[in-house]
């Protein structure tokens, strides 16, 4: 194995940001740097830290992520990020990756899948999972 994946989690629902951690962090090939429930506590930690893989809920506090993306980005932030959502519309999600996101995962399939796909995005590539 090579060095491990830097993780951080943004998602405002406390019991899904915890249960993703506990089970990340469980994992050898991935390393959790720092978990949020917040825009603004995510744009105070985000820039400068070492991430390699960003896991960002579509919703966070009842608005769209694309602006929490947008800032980060001209913020220095250079992390790729996997969305990680229970489903947005096409044309979203095409703004999504447009603003610099690097996959869709939906929620709704099995831990082994994410963990793949945030191999995967860590990788280089560029996944939209079928909504």
């Amino acid at each position: 194995m090579t060095r491990r994946i830097a993780l951080y989690i943004v998602d405002d629902h406390a019991l899904f940001r915890d249960g993703l951690a506990r089970l990340l962090s469980a994992d050898p090939e991935f390393e959790l740097v720092g978990i949020e429930g917040t825009t603004s506590g995510a744009l105070e930690a985000l820039p400068g830290k070492d991430v390699d893989v960003l896991l960002l809920d579509y919703m966070l506090e009842n608005r769209p992520a694309l602006e929490l993306v947008s800032m980060l980005r001209e913020r220095g932030f250079s992390g790729r990020i996997l969305l990680v959502t229970a489903g947005l519309p096409d044309r979203e999600a095409l703004q999504m990756i447009g603003a610099g996101v690097s996959g869709i995962f939906l929620k709704q399939h099995a831990a082994d899948d994410l963990k793949r796909s945030i191999r995967e995005v860590f990788d280089g590539k560029v996944l939209i999972d079928e909504h």
